[in-house]
């Protein structure tokens, strides 16, 4: 599991890659890594979402996005994948 200097790097990483980008959609690959709300909600929710600003309270990562939070943990993995629109 990542440590808290791990996880304020990957923070700091995502904020210089992710301001300002709009999250067009998104692919769940295991339905009980999101636990609110369901899956297919959840789906609908984030889509043409803007992220506002990524804060970090402990080892949670808080994207900031138009109208609510989206609280995120490494887990054991501690990587994100980001694919561009290409």
């Amino acid at each position: 599991m990542p440590e808290l200097p791990e996880v304020e790097t990957v923070k700091e990483s995502l904020k210089l890659k992710l301001i300002g980008k709009t999250i067009r959609n998104a692919q769940i690959l295991w339905d009980n890594i999101i636990a609110f709300p369901d899956k297919e909600n959840f789906i609908k929710q984030i889509g043409n979402k803007t992220i506002i600003d990524i804060k970090r309270r402990g080892k949670w990562l808080l994207f900031e996005l138009n109208d609510y939070y989206l609280l995120s943990h490494l887990r054991m993995e501690g990587k994100y994948y980001i694919k561009t629109a290409k």
